[in-house]
């Protein structure tokens, strides 16, 4: 069975930094897809509905249903992009998924692989 996965991805900032990061998690659950698995990403998902919609874009606010959704997927799989590591929501994500027994691993930049949680992370930030 094709695993389902919960795409986890820093957002807050300023509007230019939550575009980009938004961009980042839509191209990230595309190449994800490409290679067999069935994605589920928060940021590609409520960022529209945030914005059409006037919503709050705080962690927060999507809290509750972000967790929900965890529970439905297979695995967490983190985006480390810049900030990940101070986002409140991404670490709450990967805390809750621990607690309910989710494996949770993280996207390689250099090649879009998901690889194993414990990681020389140096490799990311120069």
């Amino acid at each position: 069975m094709t695993q389902l996965i919960y795409l986890a991805c820093p957002y807050s900032g300023t509007n230019y930094e939550r575009h980009l990061r938004f961009l980042e998690a839509n191209k990230t659950a595309g190449i994800l897809i490409e290679q067999g698995f069935h994605v589920f990403s928060p940021i590609s998902h409520s960022h529209p509905i945030k914005e059409i919609c006037g919503l709050d874009g705080d962690f927060t606010f999507w809290e509750s249903y972000d967790k929900r959704m965890i529970s439905l997927c297979d695995l967490v799989v983190v985006l480390p992009i810049v900030g990940w590591i101070d986002s409140v929501g991404v670490q709450s994500e990967i805390n809750f998924a621990h607690s309910i027994g989710k494996s949770v691993k993280f996207i390689d930049l250099k090649n879009y692989q998901i690889i194993e949680e414990k990681y020389d992370w140096s490799k990311f930030y120069k």
